[in-house]
C-alpha cells in the first residue's frame, strides 16, 4: 500500500509543478495582455486562455493538496470521539468523497467526450476544449484515487482498535 502512495504521490508532485507553471505562465499572460493593452494592442483570446490553463492548474493542484492533505477537516467535534469512532466517521466521510470525485471525473469524461464529437472550441482563438476536459478529469480522478486510499487506511485503524 506504501508502494502505491508513494508513487500516486510523486505523479501528483509532478501535477503539481505543472500546476505551478500553468500559475506563471497564467500571471505573465495577464500582466502582458495589461502592458500591451495601453502600449499596443491587447493579446488575442487572453480569456480563453485564462480559462484553460486556470482549469488545468486547479484540477492538477487538488490531487496533490489531498495528498498532503491540506484540506480543511472539521477537527473539532472530531477530537472529542474515541479513536474507533473517529476513524469510522472519518472512513465514510473519505467514502463519500471517492464516490464524488469519482463520479465527477466520470462526467467530465461523458462531458468532453460530447465537446469532442461537437467538435467545441473556444470562442476567440477556437482551441478545442475537450482535452482540458480529460485533463480535468484525471486530476479528479487522481484526488478519488488518494480519497480512496485515506478511506483504506481509516478502515484498518477503525477494524485494529
Amino acid at each position: 500500500m506504501e508502494k502505491w502512495e508513494r508513487r500516486l504521490g510523486g505523479l501528483t508532485r509532478y501535477g503539481d509543478y505543472l500546476a505551478r507553471f500553468g500559475m506563471v505562465a497564467l500571471m505573465v499572460l495577464v500582466a502582458g495582455n495589461v502592458i500591451l493593452r495601453y502600449a499596443w494592442r491587447s493579446i488575442q483570446g487572453t480569456y480563453d486562455y485564462v480559462g484553460l490553463i486556470t482549469a488545468v492548474s486547479v484540477s492538477l493542484a487538488i490531487a496533490y493538496t489531498a495528498y498532503e492533505r491540506g484540506h480543511i477537516e472539521i477537527e473539532v467535534l472530531m477530537e472529542r470521539l474515541p479513536e474507533r469512532v473517529q476513524s469510522i466517521v472519518g472512513s465514510v466521510m473519505m467514502l463519500l468523497s471517492t464516490f464524488f470525485f469519482c463520479i465527477a471525473s466520470w462526467q467530465c469524461v461523458v462531458v468532453g467526450n460530447s465537446m469532442k464529437a461537437a467538435n467545441e472550441t473556444t470562442m476567440a482563438v477556437y482551441v478545442p476544449i475537450y482535452p482540458f476536459m480529460y485533463i480535468l478529469a484525471f486530476g479528479l480522478a487522481m484526488t478519488a484515487l488518494i480519497v480512496a486510499m485515506r478511506c483504506v487506511g481509516y478502515i484498518v485503524k477503525a477494524v485494529k482498535r
